[in-house]
């Protein structure tokens, strides 16, 4: 059945009858700037799941971006943005594309919406708009090591292929008693979801 109807040329959405969906964002969760990890699970019936793992903090100012602001980047389309791995990760290692090619973005757009994505984000420490740099560094350093036996403990369990993340660490540096159980309970909870 086709849900559009056509007036003067132009086609609308839904025919005679008003589309219209919700966006809700809680602000408390999405925009609060904390130092976290996330890993963001793509599910498409076509494909495999396929999944990324990252952190907040960065290494040049002090400053931990709220998931919602990271995954919104992540899916940025520009082909020179250096936040975009989950988009270049759809273009390159799920749909093998090349970026030239005249059906690339309609390709990555079909993808997406036959697409679940699926965020799940683990706060570690508060971020602190006043602190000084080598706060920000301690703490951003903690979520990196989190993050790096995560991605190495990920890709042992359910295989590297399944992470479009472009770098994983092989060494095992020697973590603390606090990161490995952090890192299991996130493995747990990443089962469970």
């Amino acid at each position: 059945m086709n849900d559009t109807v056509s007036n003067n040329n132009v086609s609308f959405y839904g025919g005679n009858k008003t589309e219209y969906f919700n966006i809700e964002l809680d602000g408390r969760k999405l925009f609060k700037h904390s130092y976290s990890i996330y890993v963001i699970k793509l599910e498409n019936l076509s494909y495999s799941n396929y999944y990324y793992i990252g952190q907040t903090g960065d290494r040049h100012y002090i400053s931990a971006r709220p998931p919602f602001l990271r995954l919104s980047g992540h899916l940025n389309h520009r082909r020179s943005s250096t936040e975009n791995q989950i988009y270049k990760g759809i273009a390159e290692k799920i749909l093998k594309l090349d970026w030239n090619s005249a059906n690339f973005k309609k390709d990555i757009n079909n993808y997406l919406i036959s697409s679940k994505i699926k965020m799940t984000v683990f706060p570690i420490i508060d971020f602190d708009f006043d602190a000084e740099m080598n706060v920000h560094k301690r703490n951003r350093v903690k979520v990196e090591e989190i993050e790096n036996l995560l991605l190495i403990k990920f890709a042992d369990i359910y295989g590297a292929d399944v992470l479009l993340n472009k770098k994983i660490s092989k060494k095992k540096n020697n973590y603390s008693e606090d990161v490995i159980e952090y890192v299991n309970n996130i493995l747990d909870t990443i089962e469970k979801t």
